[in-house]
């Protein structure tokens, strides 16, 4: 018993647990076995057994049985009555290589152990058979119940486990079959085992078999001890899986490490993935300590297997790819895919990503200007190569910005070319950029934003003062193209001893330990805390917006800072316009004299002719072609056209002033640039060449051209592709010139033998006069169309140039290829007015016919010959002309009915961003609005003139000798058959025609219905206005019309059509509607004009200053935590809860904060609840669609009387601030303010009357006038009504938007609570409002996704000249419409989606031309700043306070036109307290 006593363990008894009868025959197997297939020693295998396992025959339980353990009868027998085993904790499993009980069955228990007679007494062996007074249910009802004692087998450890499970086998074991039991191994053994198995490596227990390429147990059949043989080879399984999976993407990394491909992206992807794998061992091995079982085991797998599954997919798909592009886009949709998993899983793909862009990065960098130029950039920017594509980009860079990138790399290019020692070409450390990076927290990407403006502002500065220098060179410094120069090696710079030793001591970075690496420590971090997330969650954006976030501000600002500098260097350094108005003046024939000495050296047949002659000498000078009136063959020699075209263009372009000027300065060499000259076409087919051959076709002439070649660098704006449409554009108005010239000459050479016959005479005559109309109609329009395109051309050059002048950060320039975009639009609009695109080729060919016909006509009565045949031929051609005429101006008018518009546009006719760049149609557009200008244009000139000239049908008409009449005379007839219905029906009928004419006259040619309901047009659908409508008004043109009751409407749609109308005070002039004078009274100050309207706006601009807004934020917030109660009132006790619609809550909110506001507590509450119901009647008689008179009755007369007595209340209030302000009285509100000014103006002049000294700052800034109660009742009823409908429209929404956005409610909940230190009940302030970004990003945001104000009608004072080709009439109203351009998507990316952040840290802040809620010009309105920080306080205050759901209803989103917009439904909420 002495071991016993010592050990303390039930299981260090002798011969309890002796060695299973399988337990041999098992290992036997498991030894051949390991010296079959594995290295290690027999002595390796044997210590991982539990070796003296016990036979199971001691421990039969008999549960059924009171004694389970059965102690009083073979326990006590077998040992001496001593207990097996002793009760308590067990001890730890002994090592392996020793037996936790003897094998040796013999060896016996010491007899002189001292404690023998202590453990054989019956008092010690008494409690063991006690049995337990156990309190169960049963025991309750019946005491003589026994309850059934359950042994727990799992108290003794797994071997006991171990035991009765090769116990259970060898009683299910036929004798004849003996099944051999799976030996038990040591479970730290198996565990250690496992986890090199699952992190793919050989082990003591697991081999790879390189055949079946899977890991096989070197044991064959083991199991782990404490688990049965299914249960362990079902988690085993799993660990081969593991093993498999890493073992084989181990191999794909190492494929990629050995690969031939030299990718960067997939070298860094090897690297990052061996890091990882490398990190992900070290840290499992390190867990292993604290892994007990199985279960622990695999619970550690499985997310580092979540990460291998990851890595060997982008690794199986990054192999089989050939770009650096390619692979960061598989990376970047992995990212992308892995948002909202683990914490750990996001991190690493995230560093993964980041790293493998990061050799993409550098040569980005490097091609971009950012950075020195490797070596292999150096060899592809020698070669000429351009290394980005905007085609040709990873996903994440949008295409948007991967033109941007193409764009500065080639205009960077241009400067190391052309642009000598260019600030950007050279590296200095004021200009030093920040590094192009990945960014993914709000931080960072902030702080990058900081940066680039810094970095954009430095490299403007320093561009400024390049240009101040007139571009010279200035002081050699290290170029960023140049390569890393060698250290220096001379002895004039000695190393420093210390700095020596301290290398020395620094320990090297070693083979096994290599040095960290940011990437290294970062998936560290991230695998040491997987699950980890800060106290405070960190701000991070989507991460479909982190590329954009990360790269576009630093690429943005560098393309900005390229695009400033190209174009400095072709417009002032190469003189682009110079060359530009070269083409402009020959090619295009702008050049008059050019253009007149051309004709008459081609077709005058009075100067001598250039042709070789026998006996006379040929001379330079007065010669021509005689193309006329040639008699000799054509084409003419080259000597012939060198000798009559000598000096034409060299004389015109030196006699131009401009040339003049420069050559009086010296800055002229005589030479034609772009060795300007005549040519002779080498591309015409052999068609085209017979074609040139007859004198008399309309191809007489194609063989000649201008030619030029456009010198470096200009040659990226003028391309050869831009000059083949130059030469398209000669070639037909060159023809032009010739048909011109005929038909001038026709009129001026009559034949008078053809002219004498009376047969032919008409016709003759005829022919002429049309054709000369025809002609000079259709090459004036050709002539005037391209003229007007290249003045809206030179209109935005002269625009670029000025942006040039302005270094300003932030400035959006346009780069060479939206230049060069530009050139080509107007040189295809120019096509296409010409009728020389694609899709125009059938008309242009009925074109040419006709002028052939002209031609034939022309050459006909040149000719002369058999007059009678002549004329018959002449009468046969004249009728061709006019059938094919009609045809042609069918064809036009049937293009105009079309109504097919182009959409907005660079030019004044311009090319869409958006449009087909093709044949499709973009370019049909272009069509159908050429054919709509010349049909106006030609009908005007050539219809009306032939129809009233010679083909009038009263010319053709014959008439009888005499007309029969009858016994009344024809008045007498006439009024006969009157009465009064006809009369009536008469009248109506002249009305209505009246109408239709006048709506007709009105519309022009612009958008609109082809004819009118009569007398209230469409009045019934604008009774209750569709938002769908309105759309697709906008959408139907820049300019549209419509008709109701007798007012007619242009509705201007785009941006630039609305800020035209905003910012023409001298044409138009706010008006509502028509019953508006009435309810706002016309002597109000906004329908005034001039001196009237300035004297009240001088005072009115000083109550929105910051001073004045903090003075009303005190009677705001008092309004707001009233209604705010009343809010929850209403939802919690007046409906239990049930949702409510509030926008009628909104409205009385909103006016009780404005009349707060504007009159303070000059109105009682009962006044402002009167004032609040009744304004929805005065917005009812003021929607735009209503009778034009007061009606008793009606929705007008009801607003009528409504207005009456809100100014009433008005006039009152002004009186008693007057008495209140004269007392010396504080200011409270925006009326106090107002009244002051008056009182201390007033003050100001008595003194001065009075003779009175008066210092300066004694004056005030404005003086202002004494208006009357009536008068300052008018401006602040024009306050309310500027304010309640929009106001409560926007609240309305904004509650909605935050209720079913409660992600950005929250942040602007924290924003709020941030700015006043956690106290919700501190007070509003400016600077608490002024220091909330994103709550005044939402409110933008929300005034921009749903503009309370959709259109703001004005009248047209007299005709307004919108656009040049249409004028509203007086007395019309010219609406701008705000919503298209607040929804624009080349401003506001995905405009239909709500999304505040493009305020913080997208452009929208930049597109100020767009943001036109509140206005623009000198109508803009006064309180826009007061407008949002109203808004801002109450949805903070809201957030705080209080918590709202929102019930969406499919009406929801729709948009209700009421005045302004609301939703639908009204905003069905509930409002709860927010504790």
């Amino acid at each position: 018993m002495a071991q016993l006593g010592e050990g303390g363990g039930a299981f260090a008894i002798p011969g309890l647990f002796p060695i299973s009868s399988l337990a041999n025959l098992q290992l036997e197997g498991a030894a051949s076995e390991a010296d079959r297939l594995s290295p290690f020693s027999q002595e390796s295998y044997s210590s991982l057994f539990f070796l003296p396992q016990t036979s199971f025959e001691l421990l039969r339980l008999d549960v059924s049985s009171d004694d389970p353990l059965q102690t009083s009868k073979s326990l006590g027998a077998e040992h001496d009555g001593a207990l097996p085993f002793s009760y308590g904790p067990l001890e730890d499993p002994q090592p392996l290589d020793q037996s936790s009980a003897s094998s040796n069955s013999e060896e016996q228990v010491p007899h002189d152990d001292p404690l023998e007679d202590l453990w054989s007494s019956r008092d010690i062996l008494e409690p063991a058979v006690r049995q337990l007074d156990i309190k169960s249910w049963e025991k309750f009802h019946d005491e003589s119940f026994k309850e059934p004692a359950i042994p727990y087998m799992s108290e003794a450890g797994p071997q006991v486990f171990d035991a009765a499970l090769d116990h259970g086998l060898s009683l299910d074991v036929d004798e004849a079959t003996p099944l051999h039991p799976a030996p038990a191994l040591r479970p730290d053994a198996v565990l250690s085992s496992l986890l090199q198995l699952a992190l793919g490596r050989e082990s003591l227990l697991f081999r790879y078999d390189e055949k079946g390429r899977t890991f096989q147990p070197v044991l064959g059949e083991f199991r782990m001890s404490g688990y049965t043989m299914k249960c362990f080879h079902g988690a085993l399984a799993t660990f081969i899986r593991y093993g498999n999976q890493l073992r084989q993407a181990k191999g794909s990394f190492r494929e990629m490490h050995s690969s031939n491909k030299s990718i960067a992206a997939l070298t860094a992807l090897a690297s990052g993935t061996e890091t990882i794998i490398t990190a992900l061992d070290i840290q499992l091995s390190a867990s292993l300590a604290s892994v007990k079982t199985v279960l622990q085991l695999q619970a550690l797998l499985d997310p580092s297997q979540t990460l291998l599954h990851r890595l060997s997919d982008i690794t199986e798909k990054a192999s089989q790819l050939e770009d650096d592009e390619d692979i960061l886009s598989i990376l970047f949709s992995c990212m992308q895919n892995s948002e909202g998993a683990s914490h750990m899983l996001q991190t690493i793909v995230e560093q993964l990503l980041a790293h493998c862009s990061r050799p993409w990065l550098d040569s980005l960098e490097g091609s971009l200007g950012l950075r020195a130029r490797n070596v292999n950039q150096l060899a592809k920017a020698e070669a000429g190569d351009n290394q980005y594509s905007s085609r040709k980009m990873p996903d994440f860079i949008r295409s948007q910005l991967a033109e941007s990138i193409q764009e500065a790399e080639q205009s960077l290019k241009l400067l190391q070319t052309h642009g000598l020692d260019h600030p950007l070409t050279r590296s200095t450390p004021s200009s030093e950029p920040p590094a192009l990076q990945w960014l993914f927290s709000s931080p960072e990407i902030e702080k990058i934003q900081a940066q680039a403006h810094k970095y954009e502002s430095d490299v403007l500065q320093a561009l400024k003062e390049y240009s101040a220098s007139g571009f010279l060179t200035p002081p050699q410094t290290h170029r960023i193209d140049d390569p890393p120069q060698p250290p220096s090696t001379s002895s004039e710079v000695q190393p420093n001893p210390n700095d020596v030793l301290a290398q020395i001591d620094c320990p090297l970075p070693t083979l096994f330990n290599p040095a960290p690496t940011p990437f290294s420590r970062a998936v560290a971090q991230s695998l040491l805390h997987p699950s980890y997330s800060p106290a405070e969650p960190l701000v991070k954006p989507p991460n479909s917006l982190l590329p954009t976030l990360s790269f576009c501000p630093l690429l943005s600002a560098q393309s900005r800072l390229l695009s400033h500098s190209t174009l400095q260097l072709l417009f002032h350094t190469h003189h682009l316009r110079s060359h530009l108005r070269l083409l402009h003046s020959y090619t295009l024939f702008a050049n008059g004299p050019f253009s007149v000495r051309l004709s008459h050296a081609l077709f005058d047949p009075s100067l001598p002719s250039a042709a070789y002659q026998k006996g006379r000498i040929r001379s330079s000078g007065n010669t021509g072609l005689q193309l006329g009136a040639r008699k000799m063959a054509w084409p003419p020699a080259s000597s012939e056209l060198r000798i009559a075209l000598t000096g034409i263009l060299t004389e015109s372009y030196h006699g131009s002033p401009e040339v003049r000027d420069r050559r009086e300065r010296g800055r002229d060499k005589g030479e034609l640039p772009g060795d300007l000259s005549f040519a002779i076409r080498s591309d015409l087919s052999d068609i085209e060449l017979e074609a040139c051959m007859n004198k008399d076709g309309l191809e007489a002439l194609d063989f000649l051209k201008i030619q030029y070649r456009p010198p470096k660098p200009l040659d990226v704006i003028i391309t050869e592709g831009l000059m083949e449409k130059y030469d398209r554009l000669s070639r037909m108005l060159l023809r032009g010139a010739r048909l011109q010239f005929v038909v001038k000459s026709l009129m001026q050479h009559p034949r008078k033998s053809m002219l004498g016959k009376k047969k032919f005479k008409r016709v003759v005559q005829r022919f002429k006069v049309e054709a000369h109309h025809f002609v000079m109609t259709v090459f004036g329009y050709f002539a005037d169309r391209v003229q007007e395109l290249w003045m809206a051309f030179e209109g935005r050059l002269d625009g670029i140039e000025r942006s040039l002048e302005c270094y300003d950060v932030g400035r959006q320039i346009p780069g060479v290829h939206r230049l060069r975009d530009l050139h080509e639009e107007v040189l295809d609009w120019m096509l296409a007015a010409c009728l020389l695109r694609k899709r125009q080729e059938l008309v242009m060919r009925l074109l040419e016919e006709i002028l052939c016909l002209v031609l034939g006509f022309a050459r006909a009565l040149r000719d002369g010959g058999d007059e009678d045949g002549e004329g018959e031929e002449l009468d046969k051609l004249y009728e061709a002309f006019r059938k094919k005429v009609r045809v042609f101006i069918t064809v036009c008018r049937g293009l105009q009915d079309q109504k097919i518009l182009a959409g907005k546009g660079d030019l004044y006719y311009g090319v869409s961003k958006g449009e087909d760049r093709g044949n499709g149609i973009g370019r049909l557009q272009q069509s159908s609005i050429a054919f709509r200008h010349f049909t106006l244009y030609y009908l005007r000139r050539f219809t009306m003139a032939i129809n009233g000239t010679f083909a009038s049908p009263l010319a053709d008409a014959n008439y009888p000798g005499s007309l029969e009449t009858g016994t009344e005379g024809f008045l007498a007839r006439i009024y006969g058959g009157l009465n009064g219905y006809s009369l009536l029906l008469t009248t109506l009928l002249l009305l209505v025609a009246y109408d239709q004419f006048k709506y007709i006259w009105n519309k022009g040619s612009i958008v609109g219905p082809a004819w009118k309901m009569p007398f209230i047009g469409p009045f019934l659908s604008s009774v209750n206005p569709k938002m769908d409508e309105y759309k697709a008004k906008w959408a139907s043109g820049d300019l549209s019309c419509v008709s109701v009751f007798h007012k007619f409407v242009v509705i201007a749609s785009s941006r630039d059509m609305a800020r035209k109308v905003f910012n023409s005070p001298a044409f138009v002039k706010p008006c509502v509607v028509d019953v508006a004078q009435k309810l706002l009274r016309p002597t109000n100050w906004v329908f005034l004009d001039g001196r009237a309207h300035v004297d009240y706006r001088k005072g009115l601009n000083g109550l929105f200053t910051r001073q004045a807004l903090q003075t009303y934020l005190p009677g705001q917030e008092e309004v707001y935590e009233k209604y705010f109660a009343k809010f929850l009132a209403i939802s919690q006790e007046e409906n239990n809860g049930q949702p409510v619609p509030f926008m009628p809550m909104f409205r009385e909110l909103m006016c009780a904060v404005s009349c707060r506001t504007f009159v303070g507590h000059y109105m009682s509450d009962v006044a402002v609840k009167k004032v609040a119901d009744d304004y929805y009647k005065i917005t009812a008689a003021l929607e735009l669609v209503n009778f034009p008179i007061i009606i008793p009755f009606t929705r007008t007369w009801y607003g009528k009387k409504a207005a009456d007595m809100v100014l009433n209340e008005f006039s009152i209030c002004a009186a008693k601030s007057k008495a209140r302000m004269k007392a010396g009285g504080d200011v409270t509100c925006i009326m106090d303010g107002w009244i002051k000014s008056m009182l201390d103006s007033e003050n100001y002049r008595q003194k001065v009357a009075k003779g009175v000294k008066i210092d300066e700052s004694e004056k005030p800034a404005m003086l202002l006038r004494i208006f009357s109660d009536f008068e300052i009742a008018q401006t602040v009823f024009t306050f309310l009504f500027a304010s309640q409908d929009a106001t409560s429209s926007a609240s309305t929404w904004l509650f909605q938007l935050m209720a079913d956005r409660p992600e950005i409610l929250d942040r602007v909940r924290e924003e709020n609570l941030a700015v006043r230190n956690g106290d919700k009940n501190q007070k509003f302030s400016m600077d608490i409002l002024e220091n909330m970004p994103y709550t005044r990003a939402v409110v933008k945001e929300t005034l921009r996704y749903r503009p309370p104000v959709i259109m703001v009608p004005y009248v047209a004072k007299k005709s307004f000249p919108v656009t040049d080709s249409y004028t509203a009439p007086k007395g019309s109203m010219v609406i701008p419409s705000v919503w298209p351009a607040l929804h624009d998507p080349e401003v506001y990316p995905q405009p239909e989606k709500f999304d505040p952040e493009r305020w913080i840290s997208g452009d929208a802040e930049k597109a100020v031309k767009n943001w036109l809620v509140f206005g623009t010009g000198p109508h803009y309105c006064l309180g826009q700043t007061y407008a949002q920080l109203n808004l801002m306080a109450m949805i903070g205050k809201a957030s705080m306070h209080l918590d709202w759901k929102h019930t969406v209803t499919p009406l929801s989103e729709d948009i209700k036109v009421f005045a302004t917009i609301f939703p639908m439904d009204d905003c069905p909420l509930v409002f709860s307290k927010r504790e």
